[in-house]
């Protein structure tokens, strides 16, 4: 998606200082492909634990504490992006129309990588959760993981 973006832009940019004139749908094309981006890039970061997370503080903890902080957390994933995909319906059918008058999708379309990323966090959430469970895969924040 960025090597379209940056190609239409830069497209775009020759043009106007060859022909004196660019496309006029490029900037809203290119508004739509940096929604998708950055939705579907939370889960990548999400899943590779690229995520902000400040373990400084937890790992100073007895072991029983820093377990049950990452229980904590996944209950917090878990509610946080069932949240959001519980809400779908209600999105789709509030979003109706055009994005813009140059781009002629439908609104909801910038809303499909937002619950498409939640529900690939959730699934992973509930992966390493039962990982975690039954021993399969240390704790997000042991020093094993990182």
């Amino acid at each position: 998606m960025l090597v379209i973006m940056l190609v239409i832009n830069v497209g775009n940019i020759a043009l106007r200082n060859i022909l004196g004139s660019g496309y006029t749908w490029v900037f809203s094309y290119t508004q739509v492909l940096f929604v998708w981006a950055n939705f579907f890039v939370l889960f990548v970061i999400y899943h590779r634990k690229r995520d902000i997370v400040v373990y400084y503080f937890v790992q100073k903890m007895p072991a029983r504490v820093q377990n049950g902080l990452h229980y904590l957390v996944y209950v917090v994933v878990l509610m946080v992006t069932g949240t959001i995909v519980s809400q779908l319906p209600i999105i789709l059918e509030t979003q109706v129309g055009p994005i813009s008058d140059l781009v002629e999708y439908d609104r909801y379309w910038l809303s499909v990588p937002l619950f498409a990323s939640c529900i690939l966090i959730f699934i992973d959430t509930v992966n390493q959760c039962l990982g975690q469970l039954f021993g399969r895969v240390p704790p997000p924040l042991s020093k094993n993981s990182h």
